[in-house]
């Protein structure tokens, strides 16, 4: 515990280049990047964007909010998305997935600002939502983005 509750220690300096560099020396042309909510206790949720290497996933930027539910808007995720794109190499594919509950225009749009390819599963009858080479929607809200 005397490092954690140390003052003059700073996660962000000793853990950013670390990652940084481990995710510049493996040799994946595509790097696969997740964003999850778990529930912790009832009484908080926490969320999640990792990059998945083989079959580990690397947390690389999380948030935790004083919430009951798994359901996050996209102005709450958005943070927790921008911290996790500045480990990235800039010269990686990134496919970024994501279950039900992340269906949100704003997310699809920034994802393409970015250049990222995307699969989100959304639940019930709609398919997967995947974007490749051409775009392929599979619900209604996204019809403006084609």
């Amino acid at each position: 515990m005397r490092w954690i509750d140390n003052g003059k220690t700073v996660c962000s300096k000793v853990y950013g280049p670390l990652i940084r560099s481990f995710l510049r020396s493996i040799e994946y042309p595509v790097l696969y990047v997740a964003l999850d909510t778990s529930i912790i206790q009832d009484r908080f949720c926490s969320i999640w964007v990792n990059v998945l290497i083989g079959s580990c996933a690397l947390s690389l930027a999380w948030k935790v909010l004083l919430s009951e539910s798994a359901s996050v808007s996209f102005e709450q995720y958005l943070p927790v998305l921008e911290a996790a794109r500045e480990f990235l190499p800039p010269d990686r594919e990134i496919f970024f997935l994501a279950d039900q509950g992340f269906g949100h225009e704003e997310l699809v749009r920034w994802l393409s600002s970015q250049g990222w390819r995307w699969r989100i599963r959304l639940c019930g009858r709609h398919a997967p939502l995947r974007m490749g080479g051409k775009a392929m929607i599979a619900y209604d809200l996204f019809r403006t983005l084609v």
